[in-house]
């Protein structure tokens, strides 16, 4: 028997209710006076990027970039931190510093400013962020991150150049942040998805892109029209195909239904309690 895809599947059965889904605890949003620095990587490179611009997010993402959530927050003022660029290297390089002399003196060598010369973004606060640096790497040879963990396995592994790069206002976190997504800002839960059939939900910019075709395609009214945010979670109603079915995110922690893992985040796409029913991110 052919398999239908999960769109069509969902439009077999109008239930006419959406599943309820209990929770723990509402996540908060960023504070208005600190700036979210997202934090990409290039599978092809091995580059990470940075940057607090949600245009320079979508668009690197659309380019086959993956999103790994928020590296840290920063300070909307404070010490200016530079990003250059060197074309000459193979997949191309960026570099972050917060001595213009430094960055001065890379472009006099042939590196280009990135961000027209402008801070892409500043230092200040309580928090450490560190870099290492890999010696063999020509494309991503300098990492960044708040997480001391992930510095240390790094310099295990035989990066060098253990150091701290600058402050931040707080650690970086992949943790889903349901104010922020009523917003349509799907950062914190950005990149692939799957389910145990190898299903994929792809999120990339405002777009739920399931197994390959927007979940808007097709629909009656827009998932957004249709949002319903529980004590703990955030559901969306979906009409017209796939009418009495609903999408469903799960920060980890939240218990609810039998065939799942309530450790990790999730987003249920469905009519009922099953296996396939949720996805998981890629990596966790």
């Amino acid at each position: 028997m052919k398999k239908l895809p999960l769109l069509a599947v969902l439009s077999l059965t109008a239930l006419g209710t959406v599943p309820a889904f209990p929770a723990q605890a509402d996540t908060e949003a960023a504070s208005e006076n600190q700036a979210a620095i997202y934090r990409l990587y290039n599978k092809n490179t091995g580059e990470h990027f940075y940057t607090s611009n949600a245009y320079e997010l979508i668009n690197l993402q659309k380019a086959g970039w993956t999103s790994e959530g928020i590296g840290w927050y920063a300070p909307l003022t404070g010490e200016p931190v530079y990003r250059i660029y060197n074309p000459n290297a193979a997949g191309g390089d960026h570099y972050y510093t917060t001595s213009k002399f430094e960055a001065e003196h890379n472009v006099s060598l042939g590196w280009k400013w990135d961000n027209d010369g402008k801070p892409a973004f500043y230092s200040g606060g309580e928090v450490t962020n560190y870099v290492a640096y890999n010696p063999n790497a020509a494309s991503g040879a300098h990492n960044y991150t708040s997480s001391l963990y992930e510095q240390n396995s790094l310099l295990n592994s035989g990066w060098i150049y253990g150091e701290k790069a600058w402050q931040a206002v707080e650690a970086g976190t992949n943790k889903i942040d349901l104010n922020q997504i009523m917003n349509k800002d799907l950062t914190t839960i950005q990149g692939l998805w799957k389910n145990s059939d190898g299903s994929t939900l792809e999120v990339v910019g405002n777009q739920f892109v399931l197994d390959g075709k927007d979940i808007n395609e097709g629909l009656v009214k827009n998932i957004w029209d249709n949002m319903k945010k529980g004590e703990h979670s955030l559901t969306f109603v979906l009409t017209g195909e796939v009418s009495g079915a609903a999408m469903v995110i799960l920060p980890a922690g939240v218990v609810s239904g039998t065939y799942n893992d309530s450790s990790k985040d999730r987003i249920f796409i469905g009519q009922s309690d099953t296996n396939s029913s949720y996805f998981y991110r890629v990596g966790d």
